[in-house]
């Protein structure tokens, strides 16, 4: 597998796991939950523990994810939080 391929594996593999991600967030209160539920979650369904990381680290960073600062929750940023 070249670096080309192997890119867009990791692309589609992350956004798997923001599809996942997303779906179980939107089923909470608040579209928050606990990081250890999910990670048990994706990992159950087969993802690898280091590209969820990787994925949750990506989608804060575009400020789509929040996590709390010691890190053991997951918020779901809704579109009327962008907008303020």
């Amino acid at each position: 597998m070249d670096d080309v391929d192997e890119k867009m594996n990791q692309e589609d593999v992350t956004s798997r796991i923001f599809e996942v991600i997303k779906t179980y967030l939107q089923t909470k209160r608040a579209r928050k939950g606990k990081v250890t539920d999910l990670e048990e979650l994706l990992v159950n369904k087969g993802f690898e523990s280091d590209d969820i990381t990787s994925c949750i680290n990506d989608y804060v960073d575009l400020n789509v994810l929040v996590l709390t600062n010691n890190k053991k929750f997951i918020q779901l940023v809704s579109n009327e939080d962008m907008e303020e």
